[in-house]
């Protein structure tokens, strides 16, 4: 069983009555959040606050309809290192993840999580594809097999025709 301080560990930012964004730092909550297929997956709905490392460990997001097949409104977790923030948009994307794959991580009831819930998270939203392309940009990902090599290394650019060419 876990203990009462394993449970505290993880707060919602919005529960954190001394914890605020600091002047600079993004607040996320309301922004969409965008899968590796370009489709709309959610919104932030609250961020996690790691109140021992002092920092947001997870983003809370609210589903889109019809990411998953329920008469309510669904919440998962993904951890902040799987993020990608663009502010100029008011974006989250989540490059390693599809709108298909957020369906099959497990719900967030917003109860507090213990070490075993978090790490199970953490698990699943690494198996069903985030892993370490998820700090790729989608036109940088690699193919299923690993890193671009041989016959899947992206073709180099194309010289623009000579009509085009600048000339000096």
């Amino acid at each position: 069983m876990a203990s009462s301080t394993d449970r505290d560990r993880l707060i919602p930012l919005k529960q954190a009555k001394d914890i605020r964004v600091k002047k600079g730092d993004r607040d996320v909550r309301g922004w969409e959040v965008v899968a590796s297929d370009g489709k709309t997956a959610g919104k932030v709905h609250d961020m996690l606050i790691d109140l021992r490392a002092g920092r947001v460990a997870y983003l809370d997001i609210e589903l889109a309809k019809g990411i998953v097949q329920a008469d309510r409104k669904v919440y998962v977790l993904a951890p902040i290192e799987n993020a990608r923030i663009v502010e100029d948009n008011k974006r989250v994307f989540m490059d390693g993840i599809s709108t298909a794959d957020f369906a099959q991580l497990p719900e967030y009831g917003h109860e507090p999580l213990t070490r075993d819930q978090e790490e199970f998270t953490r698990q699943k939203f690494d198996q069903i594809g985030s892993g370490d392309r998820a700090q790729a940009r989608p036109a940088e990902r690699p193919p299923e097999g690993g890193a671009p090599t041989g016959d899947n290394a992206p073709p180099p650019p194309e010289e623009p025709p000579p009509e085009d060419r600048p000339t000096g």
